[in-house]
């Protein structure tokens, strides 16, 4: 007979009683039955093609994966292209403080008939003259020494400087065909008033109060239209700031007073225009290269109404050699002279003076 050792006995008497308890025998518990093996495998079947399907199939993971990896570099270079253009919207930006804070003085342009600012315009003044040894010289382009021409105009001289503006003068009169009054009705002034006239015309008649709404005289009209500088834009050229079709009659005595040692002339402001005070309107012939009185019969216009009627425009009679309130607008055909304007340091910078 085997014998067996007391703490198998325990151990076996252990296992028997579990099995009781659970309802098994000891011959169930020495292995699975096949039925639970093929379950088994069958749900690992399962499992496993569910997993593949999670995984491999058109929206499982690895899909989901490459889309979303697609959308990640759609969205970063749609990024780098939003940031590319907020770079250049900023340097734009930058670079357009820098150029509107970069002092310098305007350059010319030739599509605007005035390259002063409205500021610099209600700033212009006829201030103390200069240089006035040189009144009446030609002006030359110092970089060719060739006469500085304008329109169809090929000699020009110097007329007036101060510290601010120089203002050349046409050797030559300019013809016109009709009378003033005709020419500024034709070019839109006719139903102008005082306050119509150009800030420049304003500035350079600066003792003529009477630019006003119920100014609606003749004359006005005519300094009007002799002082717009969109109707004189053809003499503009080079670094000029603007040209009038003639000088007023304070630029006229400013000039002619600095250059003139026998005598001068006077010209007082009254409600309608300039009064020639008595005896003072003589003008010496030739004087200055003639760039007040050329010596010919000719006569032309200055840019300042005359005070003995509305239809009467201040004119130089060469003639004679007077500057009179004489010059009725439409019964004369008298020329012009055209004035060209520049900035004193520019015209330095770019023009000399010459004899000849």
């Amino acid at each position: 007979m085997k014998k067996i050792s007391t703490s198998n006995f325990l151990q076996k008497m252990q296992e028997e009683n579990l099995c009781k308890k659970q309802g098994l025998s000891l011959k169930d518990q020495k292995g699975i039955t096949l039925i639970a093996l093929v379950v088994t495998i069958v749900v690992l079947l399962i499992l496993a093609g569910v997993t593949i399907t999670m995984v491999l199939g058109e929206d499982g993971i690895i899909a989901q994966a490459k889309l979303a990896a697609e959308k990640t570099k759609d969205a970063i270079e749609n990024e780098q292209g939003e940031i590319a253009n907020l770079v250049d919207d900023l340097e734009n930006i930058l670079s357009s403080d820098i150029e509107e804070n970069t002092p310098s003085s305007p350059s010319p342009s030739p599509e605007l008939p005035i390259d002063l600012t409205e500021q610099e315009q209600s700033q212009i003044t006829i201030g103390t003259p200069e240089a006035t040894e040189d009144y009446g010289k030609i002006v030359k382009e110092s970089s060719t020494d060739t006469n500085y021409q304008a329109g169809n105009i090929t000699t020009w001289r110097l007329f007036y400087q101060d510290k601010d503006y120089t203002y050349i003068i046409s050797n030559t009169l300019v013809n016109q065909s009709k009378s003033l009054e005709t020419l500024y009705t034709n070019a839109g002034y006719g139903n102008i008033n005082g306050n119509d006239v150009s800030t420049i015309g304003q500035k350079l008649n600066s003792q003529f109060k009477n630019f006003t709404s119920s100014n609606t005289n003749k004359n006005i009209k005519a300094v009007a239209y002799l002082t717009d500088p969109k109707n004189w834009q053809e003499y503009k050229t080079g670094n000029a700031v603007y040209a009038i079709g003639s000088p007023t009659i304070e630029l006229f005595v400013k000039s002619y007073n600095a250059t003139n040692n026998e005598h001068v002339i006077y010209f007082s402001p009254e409600d309608m225009g300039y009064q020639e005070n008595t005896s003072s309107g003589w003008l010496t012939t030739g004087q200055r290269n003639g760039i007040y009185n050329t010596g010919s019969s000719d006569e032309w216009w200055v840019a300042s109404p005359a005070s003995n009627f509305v239809t009467n425009l201040l004119i130089v009679d060469e003639s004679n050699g007077d500057v009179s309130n004489g010059g009725s607008l439409n019964g004369f055909t008298s020329a012009v002279r055209p004035l060209v304007c520049f900035r004193t340091s520019e015209f330095k910078d770019t023009y000399s003076l010459s004899d000849q």
